[in-house]
């Protein structure tokens, strides 16, 4: 097989490269590297909303990266497990909640700002919430939190990985979706962020508007 994607500096001493996952973004392959276990990931498509350059923001803050251009990277392994594998329990969720909280600080001034596509999605609640809350300050969001993102290791470490949707956004989007798509507690996410519940359940209808549009977009209705 072919690598022509990975550069040659590190094809030639990258060794024992196999297939580990294949999925609709994205594939990934795991190999050695001067001693250490690298995985490499290589996009399989390129929409509207996957942004490689917010991506590369990202990673420039992680040592871990050995590599990065127009969605390929090259990175240390991690061991660990999604969280589609993993009973979240108070201890885990309270991991996840400061690991993100950490992610939504990061000084990253040049990643653009969500795009609410207010243009596309003809939903009357929808645009007057979007306008509602258009002064709010903005975080950097992971933008795409569900269980495939979130590791979790033998050291109950958590790492966020996947960064293409990243963006500036309402704190309240990446929040609202640890209880959407993790099945977190609302409850839990409120009091522990001290949030405001209308807004809460407001970015819960604006969330799910957009991911509706997103994915009969891109997907014919099917993820």
């Amino acid at each position: 097989m072919k690598f022509s994607f990975i550069p040659k500096k590190f094809l030639k001493n990258i060794k024992n490269i196999k297939i580990f996952y294949s999925g609709k973004q994205n594939k990934t392959y795991i190999g050695d590297y001067q001693n250490i276990k690298v995985q490499i990931r290589v996009p399989n498509i390129n929409n509207d909303f996957v942004n490689w350059k917010n991506e590369k923001e990202v990673i420039k803050c992680n040592s871990d990266f050995l590599y990065y251009k127009n969605g390929v990277f090259i990175k240390k392994w991690i061991e660990a497990s999604t969280l589609k594998k993993i009973n979240l329990n108070q201890e885990i969720i309270t991991k996840i909640f400061q690991e993100i909280e950490n992610f939504s600080l990061l000084p990253l001034t040049k990643i653009k700002k969500f795009d609410w596509k207010t243009k596309e999605i003809n939903d009357l609640k929808y645009r007057k919430l979007v306008r509602k809350y258009k002064n709010d300050q903005l975080f950097v969001s992971h933008g795409d939190l569900r269980k495939k993102n979130i590791l979790f290791t033998n050291k109950n470490e958590i790492y966020l990985i996947d960064f293409e949707w990243t963006r500036l956004n309402n704190k309240y989007f990446d929040l609202v979706c640890l209880n959407l798509y993790l099945k977190i507690s609302k409850k839990l996410i409120i009091d522990y962020f001290k949030l405001d519940k209308q807004k809460f359940n407001d970015f819960a209808y604006m969330i799910k508007k957009f991911n509706n549009h997103w994915i009969k977009k891109h997907y014919n209705g099917k993820i």
